[in-house]
């Protein structure tokens, strides 16, 4: 299986270079099979930035490139690494390793914490709120959808009423919701963000010294 999966990889990276139609840029051979398959799959559990680290100082004594480097990476992914990302779109290998330490970085204690703790903020959007409330919840080994209730509770006040008149399955669907609904509402004024920034910090702080 991994032999199938690495001849997948290299003829797709193969492919972006030599063809014709596409940018012009230099020939690369595609590296060794057995290069590829000496690194250690990782399937979301363990130490990622220790694989991460590895997965690079091999790169670099196999001369690899950033776009082989990636391509070798995202092969490499099992399990719940390769749920994850099947669920993402990668272009550069910069952006593979901000995002895989992002979600993997994370101990699923500390992303159980996160998670509970987690609440829109005034300057982020609803998307931005429910991205990282999806991320914190997979991280914690939850899924999504099964903490409706929690990701409602941390939305923006004005939000927390509307929703909770509706009847609504996920959490894409509120976050589509919400944008919708403050488009329409343009509900904040700049005193009204400002004692409601306030008010939460407040909160926040007698909350910590509990």
């Amino acid at each position: 299986f991994g032999h199938i999966q690495t001849q997948s990889v290299l003829m797709i990276h193969y492919g972006t270079f030599a063809d014709a139609t596409g940018p012009k840029r230099r020939m690369v051979c595609p590296p060794d099979p057995e290069d590829v398959l000496a690194v250690e799959a990782y399937d979301g559990h363990g130490n990622a930035r220790a694989w991460l680290s590895r997965l690079e100082q091999w790169s670099h004594a196999c001369g690899w490139d950033s776009d082989i480097c990636l391509q070798v990476a995202c092969v490499r992914m099992t399990g719940a690494a390769q749920r994850w990302l099947d669920t993402i779109k990668l272009r550069t290998y910069d952006e593979f390793s901000s995002r895989f330490l992002e979600r993997f970085s994370i101990t699923q204690e500390a992303a159980m914490a996160q998670l509970f703790a987690c609440q829109q903020q005034l300057q982020k959007s609803t998307y931005e709120y429910a991205a990282r409330f999806c991320m914190l919840a997979r991280a914690a080994g939850l899924k999504e959808d099964s903490l409706l209730h929690r990701f409602i509770s941390g939305l923006l006040p004005e939000l927390q009423q509307e929703v909770w008149r509706k009847e609504f399955c996920d959490i894409d669907e509120i976050a589509r919701f919400c944008e919708y609904w403050l488009s329409c509402n343009h509900m904040y004024s700049i005193d009204e963000i400002n004692c409601y920034h306030s008010s939460r910090c407040y909160s926040h702080h007698l909350a910590s010294d509990d």
